[in-house]
């Protein structure tokens, strides 16, 4: 509760007794004097040349993290936090990069929620999507009911599932979008499940037409037997009918 202001109590005591101390040479000797004034000029020289690190906390935290005793996880998050703040007036890369590699000695050091979601943040913004992916992930996790995260977890997502679609991919397609509507499912709410529902659908129709066109029926067989067992009423088992009705071929046959 009293966080650093204990810290204040032993400075406290400390300026009594100087207190004390001058007030009993003065009665004694002025001359003694000297030495605690000289001492005092010293140490306010040293305070004032230390007092511009305490100027914002970019600085603080710059110097902290470059020549401080204390540059631990707390300062390079820190750090991240006011970077992150300038890439978005003005994205630079090397800034970027810079964060980024911040953002992931701290969580090494001692992983939190904050620097996990710092990392994650910064591959998204750099385009290591898989990585802000798992990042995301294990947010979601730990605090499910993070709405930022979800948003986030959500959009990473989308924009892997377009970048799968666009190779070809239709197993990563399906893998994703399963994900997005399994999210959208606990989340509770209803807008999103509706507009993860139907992405599911066409998922699945792709990645069995796949099979279809490939000309590989007992690799169709499988594909529509695998959406029967995740989702045993799916309309599109209707469509697929024929191909579950088949009986696979034993082997030897």
């Amino acid at each position: 509760m009293l966080a650093e202001r204990t810290l204040y109590l032993p400075s406290v005591a400390l300026a009594g007794l100087v207190a004390l101390a001058v007030e009993r040479a003065a009665a004694w000797d002025r001359r003694s004097l000297v030495l605690p004034v000289a001492a005092i000029g010293v140490f306010a020289a040293l305070s004032n040349a230390r007092a511009g690190v305490w100027r914002d906390s970019r600085t603080l935290f710059e110097e902290t993290v470059a020549t401080g005793r204390h540059s631990g996880h707390i300062a390079k998050t820190g750090l991240v936090s006011e970077l992150i703040l300038e890439l978005g007036g003005e994205p630079d890369p090397k800034t970027l990069l810079r964060a980024l590699a911040l953002a992931r000695a701290s969580l090494d050091e001692r992983p939190t929620t904050s620097n996990l979601r710092q990392v994650a943040r910064l591959e998204e913004a750099s385009g290591e999507l898989d990585s802000a992916l798992e990042r995301r992930i294990s947010l979601y996790h730990f605090v499910p009911s993070d709405l930022e995260n979800r948003e986030a977890l959500l959009r990473v997502l989308d924009r892997l599932v377009a970048r799968r679609a666009a190779a070809g991919d239709t197993y990563q397609v399906l893998s994703l979008t399963g994900t997005g509507f399994l999210v959208a499912q606990r989340s509770g709410d209803p807008q999103l499940l509706a507009a993860w529902s139907p992405r599911l659908d066409r998922a699945y129709q792709g990645y069995i037409d796949e099979a279809v066109a490939s000309g590989d029926p007992d690799e169709a067989r499988r594909r529509v037997e695998s959406l029967a067992r995740t989702f045993p009423n799916h309309p599109l088992l209707e469509r697929y009918r024929e191909l579950r009705s088949v009986t696979p071929p034993r082997a030897g046959d």
